[in-house]
Order: C-alpha cells, then sequence, then structure tokens
C-alpha cells in the first residue's frame, strides 16, 4: 500500500486571516485555541501578601479601637468618679480676735478669698464669660465651634481668646495639671462634661472666679480686686471688671505696677497700651453680647483710654502682732507633733486650709502695750560697751480661764515676721521672780509655810558654803511677809531647806516651769532663781495665774 503523505507542518489560516500556530505533541505541549496565556507567579505571590497585609491591617485596626474604647471607658469612668472633687484646695486662713475680729489674714501656694457671686459686682462675671467662654449658659461644659474658631485663630496668629471653656479651665486650674497631652485633654473634657451634670452654670461660675490666678500672687477676683484697685469685689467698676477678665489668659503680663513680677520703668509704657487694648477688647464682646449699652461702653472705653485707677493694695499682711505669732506658732508646733511633719510642711497645711483660727487676744489691751512699748523713753543704753540696748517682753493672762490677752515681745514698733518674741520664745533666768513661785506657794499648799512664819536673817553655812544677802544686810528675825515685801534672799533660802528643795521643784514643773532639771535641786536654784535653763515670760505669768486663781497645785493651761 502506498503510505498516507505526512501532516504538513505548515501554519494554518483561519478563516479570520489569524495564524495559529501547531507544534509537535511528542514535544509535550498542546495547542490551545482561543484560551489566555498562564498567570505570572509574581502576580499570584503579590496577590497573597496583599491578603496577608489587609487581614493584619483589620485586627491591628480592631484592636486598636478596643483599646481607644477601653482607654475613652476608663477616661469617662474615672472622669464621673471624681467629678465631686471639684473644690477649692487654697484658701487663704484669717484669724480672729476673742470679739470675732480679723486680725490676720494668712496665705501660703495661692493668696484666695472665697466670695459668693452676690458679693461682686455684677460687671465681673459678665465680662468673663464674655471675654473666655461666651456661651458659657448654652454648651454641657465643652464648646465645639469656640474650640474650632480657637484654634483656627492661633494658626492665623490670633491669640486673644482661647478655646477651653469655663468648665474646662476651672477643672484645670483645681486639678492643677498643666501637662500638654491628649490624655490631660480628654480627662479634662470627660470630667468638664460630669461636672456640667452635678453643679449648676452659678456654682460652676462662682467656683471658677475664686480659683482663676490673676497675677503675682492674687487668686481670684477678691484677692484680684484688692491687689489692682485697693478695693473689694463688690465695688468693682465695668472699665474695671473688663481688666480683670482681659487679663486671666496671661495675668503677669499686665501689671501695672512697677517692681512687681517683670514690670519696669522701661516696658510700663508698653504694659499700659497692651492693657488698654486689652480691656477694650473685652469692653465690645460685651456690647456685642448685649451683656452693655452703647452709652455704658463709650464711658468705659474712656475710662480706659484715660487710665485706670490702679493703686495697689495689700494682698496679705506678713507681720502680725506678737500674740498672733505665738497662737501660730502654737498651733504649728502642734501639727508637727501630731502629724510628723516639717515645720514648712504644717504652715502650707494650715495658710492654704481655709481654716478660721479664734485666738484669745483682746485687741484693745494688745494695742495700748504695743503703743506704750513704742515709747521712746524705754530704751536704754547698755552698761556694757557694744551690747544692745535694753529689752523687755510682757503677757497678760486671764488667770480665770488660762487665756492669754496680749503678748509684747520686744521695745520698739515690731517690722519682722515670725521674729525672736521675747514674751514666749527668750529663756532668761527668773532671779527673785522665782521665790513665790519655788518657795512660797509649795510651803503654803503643803502647810509647811505661812505668811508668819519667822526666819532669822543671818548668815548661815550650809554645805561650805555660807549665804548672804545681796547688800550684805541683815535685819533678824523676821515674818515671811515682810521677807518677801523685801526681797531678803536668807529667809528664802532658810524656808526652801523647810520646804524641801525636791518638793518645790515638782511643784514648779506641775504649774509649768517645764525648763527645770535634777541640776535645779537645790537651796540657790529653787529659792533665789538662778536655774540652768530658766524660763520666759509666758511661763512665769501662767505660774503667776495659778496663784492668782487661788487653787492649789493647778496647771495653767495657756491658751490663744
Amino acid at each position: 500500500m502506498a503510505k498516507k503523505p505526512a501532516k504538513s507542518e505548515e501554519p494554518k489560516v483561519n478563516g479570520g486571516g489569524y495564524v495559529i500556530k501547531t507544534k509537535n505533541k511528542k514535544k509535550g505541549t498542546n495547542t490551545s485555541k482561543g484560551k489566555k496565556p498562564a498567570k505570572s507567579k509574581k502576580v499570584m505571590i503579590a496577590k497573597k501578601v496583599a491578603k496577608v497585609v489587609c487581614i493584619i491591617l483589620f485586627f491591628t485596626a480592631l484592636i486598636c479601637g478596643g483599646i481607644a474604647f477601653g482607654i475613652g471607658y476608663q477616661i469617662f469612668a474615672e472622669a464621673r468618679e471624681n467629678t465631686v472633687d471639684v473644690t477649692i484646695r487654697f484658701q487663704n486662713t484669717i484669724v480672729k480676735d476673742r470679739n470675732g475680729e480679723v486680725i490676720a489674714v494668712l496665705a501660703g501656694d495661692q493668696n484666695r478669698e472665697v466670695i459668693s457671686l452676690s458679693e461682686m459686682s455684677d460687671y465681673i462675671p459678665k465680662a468673663f464669660v464674655a471675654i473666655e467662654d461666651e456661651r458659657f449658659f448654652e454648651h454641657a461644659g465643652v464648646d465645639v465651634r469656640r474650640t474650632a474658631a480657637a484654634t483656627m485663630n492661633f494658626v492665623r496668629g490670633d491669640t486673644s481668646f482661647g478655646g477651653s471653656t469655663i468648665t474646662q479651665q476651672l477643672i484645670k486650674n483645681i486639678t492643677e495639671d498643666d501637662s500638654v497631652t491628649w490624655r490631660r485633654k480628654a480627662d479634662e473634657i470627660a470630667r468638664a462634661h460630669f461636672l456640667e451634670q452635678v453643679l449648676s452654670k452659678e456654682e460652676i461660675l462662682e467656683t471658677y472666679l475664686n480659683v482663676i490666678f490673676l497675677g503675682d500672687r492674687a487668686h481670684g477676683v477678691q484677692v484680684a480686686s484688692n491687689f489692682y484697685f485697693n478695693k473689694d469685689a463688690s465695688e468693682i467698676t465695668l472699665a474695671e471688671a473688663a481688666f480683670l477678665a482681659g487679663v486671666a489668659h496671661t495675668p503677669n503680663s499686665y501689671i501695672p505696677f512697677v517692681g512687681v513680677q517683670h514690670t519696669t520703668e522701661e516696658n510700663l509704657p508698653r504694659i499700659e497700651e497692651r492693657i488698654r487694648t486689652r480691656t477694650i477688647t473685652v469692653l465690645a464682646k460685651m456690647l456685642e453680647l448685649g451683656d452693655i449699652n452703647q452709652a455704658q461702653f463709650d464711658e468705659a472705653r474712656e475710662q480706659v483710654i484715660e487710665g485706670l485707677p490702679f493703686y495697689r493694695g495689700a494682698v496679705v499682711q506678713t507681720i502680725f502682732s506678737y500674740h498672733t505669732d505665738g497662737a501660730i506658732m502654737q498651733i504649728l508646733a502642734e501639727l508637727q507633733e501630731e502629724h510628723g511633719w516639717t515645720q514648712e510642711a504644717a504652715w502650707r497645711y494650715l495658710a492654704n486650709g481655709g481654716f478660721t483660727i479664734w485666738t484669745t487676744q483682746d485687741s484693745q489691751m494688745q494695742a495700748q502695750m504695743e503703743e506704750e512699748f513704742r515709747n521712746p523713753a524705754h530704751r536704754r543704753n547698755s552698761r556694757h560697751a557694744g551690747r544692745p540696748q535694753s529689752e523687755a517682753s510682757m503677757v497678760i493672762i486671764d488667770h480665770t480661764t488660762g487665756h492669754v490677752l496680749a503678748t509684747v515681745g520686744s521695745l520698739g514698733e515690731k517690722d519682722e515676721a515670725f521674729g525672736l518674741n521675747r514674751g514666749t520664745q527668750h529663756i532668761r533666768q527668773t532671779g527673785s521672780a522665782m521665790k513665790t513661785i519655788s518657795v512660797l506657794a509649795p510651803g503654803f499648799e503643803s502647810g509647811t509655810l505661812t505668811a508668819a512664819t519667822v526666819f532669822d536673817d543671818a548668815p548661815f553655812t550650809v554645805g561650805g558654803r555660807t549665804f548672804r544677802n545681796f547688800d550684805h544686810t541683815h535685819v533678824g528675825h523676821i515674818t515671811m511677809r515682810d521677807a518677801s515685801a523685801s526681797s531678803r534672799n536668807i529667809p528664802f533660802l532658810k524656808a526652801i531647806m523647810e520646804v524641801g528643795t525636791y518638793n518645790a521643784l515638782q511643784f514648779c514643773l506641775s504649774i509649768g516651769i517645764t525648763r527645770l532639771d535634777e541640776r535645779d535641786n537645790n537651796i540657790a536654784s529653787m529659792a533665789l532663781g538662778g536655774l540652768t535653763r530658766g524660763s520666759n515670760t509666758l511661763e512665769m505669768a501662767g505660774a503667776y495665774g495659778m496663784i492668782a486663781n487661788g487653787r492649789s497645785i493647778y496647771h495653767t493651761y495657756i491658751i490663744y
């Protein structure tokens, strides 16, 4: 048979004119009519990687969202719990005398006097709301519009007002947290939200106006009114209120008194111009909001241009009477002993605590004593060259109560805060003033002595030591009554031998002479007042008060 001819290797042409190439099947290849080329391995790998990345991103977003939700929930939960902790932490402590009159104001880290809205000029809250938070009575703690506007203005360089609401500012002032973090801001917003739910707008505004820092050491509008204008917050005018509200954002940049903070003679004109511009800005805002009318604006603006009546008031008293010094020092000592504090820590607690301290001072008696001690006639030159002039102290006690009524600790004008108080701190030898306390009182108490007891006023020797009167004169037999009147030494030395020096020592300790010890257990020390460490005017007044009180062994409680 004839063999079939081999298939042509020539390419075939289809009806469309396209050439279809055919490969030899023996080489393991197929002819694929109409199919696309196989996908690239790189494309497949890229798709797989993309899927993995998407899954990772999804779960990362899910985890981050959960964390964010958890943090947010924690912030709001803590904010809700801490809302009730919005208290004014630093307030001045006032000191009153026995009649209720204020005789001193103590200020620690922050000088503040808390007052109510009704005790402020009506212009004060209006001015602060206008420039600090114009929608205060409308928002719920956070003003989104104001925050956004403040942000845009800041970008443009305008810092005339901030974005925080009065409620947020109150939170910031109370917590004293100035950190620039998202967590602090979130916490502030959350607490402001909850605070608005538990306090009225009036309560928030009142607290804010008592907390806000307004320059130097002035916190709150009451102290600031006194500092800038030497008047009470109730007397502040419209122009003055606009000034106080205007300085709130950078208080120490507007102080008009040379020598206070950064104000000097050279930069005072710039500060005065800054004050005029800022105060008029506040007035204009009040006019825009309808808080004042055009006539009020024009009048106040004219006052600002002419110059506000700045008059620096004494923000806080620092020099008190010796009696007040003594009372405060006694309280500080008790706080230190009770809590184990340092004196500095005790002072911060006392001065910042907003306490009212009632003292026993009789202010009229105190003033009379101070006037007498200022009399130059009482200043004597020392008999010893190079020694200071004479000094004196005086304490008056109501012996029926133990109340200290008046105290003076030095001759001349008191010009130092908590300086040496010779009435309460200066330890001196008691001398013959001790005779009545250490000899007569315990002798009468025990029945060992009477006013008619007689001793021979003549030199005598004990333990190898011979005792005589200071003037070396002797009068013979004398009663204790007469010996007291003439302060004879010998009768008292003999009398204490009858009483017993140890008995005398214990008696003196029991009535408040606290610095005695066993070294004073001898006739010379106890009878003549030559004590090892001595005593002070306050202790001696208390001891004599025991005698005036007519009671037996009686510990005098010294009360300021």
